[in-house]
């Protein structure tokens, strides 16, 4: 591709910031500048080109972006309403669970302090494993080490 040369006047502190900046990225002034001015030009963002389109585009992917976050969101809803409803099946099956096994070693019905004892544990231990389960999928979770065989 035939090239030319175009010089252009900026003032001196752009001038040192586009030096630091090629510095950094181990490339000339030139290679950081052409990049960003070939897109702008393709875009056609200054001369000759259609802005119309590209707004279509952006128009475009907006409406993309605003559906995906809406099934993202639906999706999610649907999974908390879908975990707490387990959690409350799980958590009456215990219990009734309770109640059995205490019957059937006692004949007796579960003292109410006693149950209320055990659910009081049974909902501790449901809200770490909550919080475990939320910082694992913001991605916070410290995993443990692997223990080594030896």
């Amino acid at each position: 591709m035939k090239t030319g040369t175009v010089t252009i006047r900026l003032p001196m502190d752009k001038i040192e910031r586009l030096q630091e900046i090629s510095k950094q990225r181990e490339c000339s002034v030139t290679e950081l500048l052409r990049e960003p001015i070939s897109t702008w030009l393709d875009l056609g963002a200054i001369g000759g080109g259609d802005n119309q389109e590209v707004l279509e585009a952006l128009g475009k992917l907006e409406s993309n972006v605003l559906g995906a976050q809406q099934s993202i969101a639906e999706l999610v809803i649907t999974t908390l309403r879908t975990a707490i409803g387990a959690r409350y099946m799980a958590n009456k099956a215990a219990e009734n669970t309770d109640e059995v096994v205490s019957f059937m070693s006692s004949n007796k019905p579960l003292d109410p302090k006693v149950k209320a004892e055990w659910q009081a544990l049974r909902d501790q231990e449901c809200e770490q494993m909550a919080q475990q389960w939320i910082a694992m999928a913001l991605g916070i979770y410290d995993r443990p080490e692997p223990e080594s065989g030896g």
